[in-house]
């Protein structure tokens, strides 16, 4: 599925560091361009496995949008990390690891405007 629908966007790692005041910095690494599935999200698309706190984020913020995407992967992100996409930047806030499954990674993305 990820090869046949997949389209080309970038991604960064977040990359935290800590300055000289021993703070934490949010940071982010290189851009880096993938070719996998991202689709708009809608909260009947969410799997069954998902994690129950993410749904009830997602639904009480009423953040459900059209800025709102679901990312499938083959790679490993943290959760912070961005994604840019047709001109748009989106957020890594939530992770489906089905990987010891299927290899299969699932990203919930939610638009920087909406943060």
């Amino acid at each position: 599925m990820i090869r046949k629908y997949a389209i080309d966007f970038q991604y960064a790692k977040r990359e935290d560091k800590t300055n000289a005041l021993g703070e934490t910095v949010k940071g982010f690494g290189d851009k880096v361009s993938v070719h996998e599935v991202i689709l708009p999200y809608n909260q009947g698309d969410m799997p069954v496995g998902a994690n129950q706190t993410v749904r009830q984020s997602i639904t009480d913020a009423g953040v459900v949008q059209t800025t709102d995407h679901v990312w499938y992967s083959l790679i490993s992100v943290p959760v912070g990390s961005r994604v840019y996409h047709n001109g748009n930047e989106y957020e890594v806030i939530a992770v489906d690891d089905y990987s010891d499954y299927s290899d299969v990674v699932i990203y919930y993305l939610k638009g920087q405007t909406n943060l």
